[in-house]
């Protein structure tokens, strides 16, 4: 177990912070609604200046009928996104061609664990690259290895208000 958070809360590098940041410009001028509803744009007012600041992140899952996202923090709970959002839970999201209004809520390990599952089986290859990439570890698609990582880093749920 101790294998799977060494990454855990380290910070991407400048040159990978930049390639995370590009998608950004994409939403900025209009085509957000290339990337569908595998990813989506999250405003959140930053802890410390009190700024409206911009996050591109992956979509775990996007349930269509209460239109609620599924997003994960890669980075736990070291992320500036995410610790914004504990401070200010009142986010805007833009997401599939549409923008709205949502409250950013963390998910318990319990119920993460299904959110996780249902992203592993649709994205198998986005599962592999997030256990790897991020972790450092090559999880299996399993029941545990979806509980480890439940365990480590936090799913939030975008809910729109």
């Amino acid at each position: 177990m101790s294998n799977l958070g060494m990454k855990v809360g380290q910070r991407p590098g400048p040159l990978l912070r930049l390639i995370f940041r590009l998608p950004i410009l994409l939403y900025k001028i209009g085509l957000g609604w290339l990337f569908g509803d595998r990813f989506l744009m999250l405003a959140h007012i930053g802890r410390k200046t009190g700024l409206r600041h911009q996050v591109v992140l992956e979509v775990l899952y996007h349930n269509k009928t209460s239109g609620e996202y599924y997003v994960l923090s890669g980075w736990g709970d070291k992320s500036d996104w995410f610790m914004n959002i504990q401070k200010n839970p009142e986010v805007v999201v833009n997401a599939g061609g549409r923008k709205f209004e949502a409250l950013a809520f963390q998910l318990t390990s319990v119920d993460a664990e299904p959110v996780i599952s249902k992203y592993a089986y649709q994205h198998p290859k986005g599962f592999q690259v997030l256990s790897k990439r991020v972790l450092g570890v090559d999880l299996g698609v399993t029941k545990k290895s979806f509980e480890e990582l439940a365990a480590f880093l936090p799913v939030i749920c975008l809910q729109p208000i």
